[in-house]
């Protein structure tokens, strides 16, 4: 085709009407006024949290308490890495209370469900001579506790299920969820509470395993 520009003489006027020119402008008005919208939707979508491998989170080992026999930390398990803790308080001195956390951003408004999954086993593995341990899950800045379990039947808690030797295969799973009333860095937390042993050391602590939580969004 030639590219060369058209002689006016040889052709009619192509120039626009008045009339179509305000028929152009109004159907291109809503074009420009919906790419405009765009990005502000595309600013609107919240991006869910991913929580950092449970190694890296700050232990409190005690909060509060005396610690005895066992210890508190990270283990591979049949669902991947999990708190393990067996540790015991010390004869006559309480409860022994352990701390796990990390921070994650939050915007208000958005629910953060929590997906993870716990195990327990009877102090070395034996029930009639051992006594109940028990884990929680906070979260928020206040905090809330959205989750509360034990290795033995309590009012209130799940049952972690039991398991009769390592690693772990018998697991139980929970997703419980947290609402955010600000936007902002919260606390999230596993506690770990364990009930003390007897003075002559006959009696163990339940032990208890628990994944890192995994997060949706709603």
């Amino acid at each position: 085709m030639n590219a060369s520009p058209l002689n006016s003489a040889e052709t009619p006027d192509a120039s626009p009407s008045r009339r179509t020119i305000v028929a152009s402008a109004a159907w291109s008005i809503p074009v420009v006024a919906m790419a405009a919208a765009a990005p502000v939707a595309a600013a609107s979508t919240t991006v869910c949290p991913t929580l950092p491998a449970l190694s890296t989170w700050t232990r409190q080992f005690p909060v509060s308490g005396t610690p005895g026999l066992g210890s508190a930390g990270t283990r591979n398990g049949a669902r991947g890495e999990e708190l393990y803790v067996t540790a015991e308080a010390a004869p006559n001195t309480g409860n022994l209370v352990i701390r796990f956390s990390t921070t994650m951003n939050v915007v208000a408004g958005t629910t953060y469900n929590f997906n993870f999954s716990y195990g327990s086993n009877y102090g070395n593995f034996n029930q009639a001579t051992s006594t109940r341990a028990a884990v929680r899950l906070d979260v928020g800045p206040n905090p809330t506790t959205i989750f509360n379990g034990s290795s033995r039947a309590l009012a209130g808690n799940t049952t972690l299920p039991n398991n009769t030797g390592n690693p772990y295969t018998n697991y139980g799973n929970s997703n419980p969820s947290f609402t955010a009333t600000t936007t902002g860095s919260i606390t999230v937390a596993y506690v770990f509470v364990m009930t003390p042993t007897t003075p002559t050391g006959t009696v163990r602590t339940d032990d208890i395993a628990i994944t890192r939580p995994i997060i949706t969004c709603s």
